[in-house]
């Protein structure tokens, strides 16, 4: 069974009523927390028992704050990124962004801090801030230590996560870790 829905829709009625009468075991969903958050409060109300999984566009505080027990330990969903993640890297960055933002980082924080910190290494080592020429060494990037694991460039330079993380909402922690895997570039 394949349903859709709209950006920013917010009544899943008619698809959760769908869904109850197909009775699957798990749904999978590829969209956003706010919508995710309010499928599964429908699934609730309608009494459908089923567990949804996704990725990481699942990955906001809105899924738990509007959720609430809908999601409980019922929404797995996959990140690059978890503050369970023990590395000293991991562990300075989330000190440094609690001390200034007086919150958690999510995914996004620590993705984009990444980014930032591959293209300065990239820069310092084209000895440029000329994108033409420091892509080749962009290009180059294998197994950077950074704050959200390990990021490599495939060949059709692709970044490659390791490792990548199960996530759940568990009572107040958000997210609480349910499993690391560790993933590596395909042989070529």
């Amino acid at each position: 069974m394949e349903e859709s829905i709209n950006d920013k829709e917010t009544d899943f009625t008619a698809q959760v009523t769908k869904l109850k009468q197909a009775k699957p075991q798990v749904l999978v969903f590829t969209g956003y927390y706010t919508e995710a958050a309010l499928i599964m409060l429908e699934a609730q109300k309608q009494g459908v028992d089923i567990v949804m999984v996704g990725g990481d566009g699942l990955y906001g505080e809105d899924l738990k704050k509007l959720g609430g027990k809908a999601v409980e330990e019922k929404v797995i969903f996959y990140a690059g990124f978890s503050a369970d993640q023990p590395s000293p890297e991991t562990d300075a960055f989330i000190k440094a962004y609690r001390a200034k933002y007086n919150e958690d980082p999510d995914m996004f924080s620590a993705q984009y801090y990444d980014a930032v910190m591959i293209i300065a290494q990239a820069m310092e080592k084209a000895q440029s801030s000329d994108p033409k020429v420091f892509k080749a060494e962009l290009a180059k990037l294998q197994d950077y230590p950074g704050v959200s694991g390990k990021t490599t460039f495939l060949p059709d330079r692709e970044p490659l996560k390791s490792p990548v993380f199960l996530l759940t909402v568990k009572g107040d922690k958000f997210p609480a870790l349910l499993e690391k895997i560790p993933t590596s570039a395909p042989q070529q």
